[in-house]
């Protein structure tokens, strides 16, 4: 997991991701999130048990109240039995995960382009054999190109 140090990110040179952690991290906070539900699933029998055994009047009334925003308020931090992926800490957690992946998608693809480049170069070998054009360089001066599709300079001096 994160250190659990404050860290001043206005001075930070670098921030180091990387998608494995990320992925463990979703898992984590999965994890968290469950365990979370879990406990304030035992505060909610609680509460459910005061609402219907002992209150009576305007302290029923007030339980019930007190009941019925916990419960919205557990809702929007887990989502419904139905749909957990409505809750917040479960969009934290998926958030987290496909950032995780995308990082490893685009990590894969870095690879594969420096592979695919670094294969398209010419060995040492083939350099040494004379492979390439035996032109000799010219001494000319280059035509001038002001072709705005061609070039970015626009003025001949």
């Amino acid at each position: 997991m994160a250190d659990s140090g404050t860290t001043d990110y206005d001075s930070v040179e670098k921030v180091a991701v990387g998608p494995t952690g990320l992925q463990n991290t979703a898992k984590r906070l999965l994890a968290l999130a469950q365990e979370i539900a879990d406990s304030l699933g035992r505060v909610q029998t609680t509460l459910n048990g005061l609402t219907a055994d002992g209150w009576n009047g305007f302290g029923r009334q007030e339980a019930e109240d007190f009941n019925r925003r916990w419960l919205a308020v557990m809702k929007e931090l887990f989502g419904t039995e139905a749909d957990p992926s409505t809750g917040v800490l479960n969009a934290i957690a998926s958030g987290v995960g496909v950032a995780g992946e995308n990082y490893g998608k685009a990590e894969s693809g870095l690879a594969d382009i420096w592979s695919k480049f670094a294969s398209s170069l010419p060995t040492a070998e083939e350099l040494a054999n004379g492979d390439g054009t035996d032109e000799e360089p010219s001494d000319e001066k280059p035509k001038d190109v002001l072709d705005t599709n061609k070039t970015a300079i626009t003025a001949d001096y």
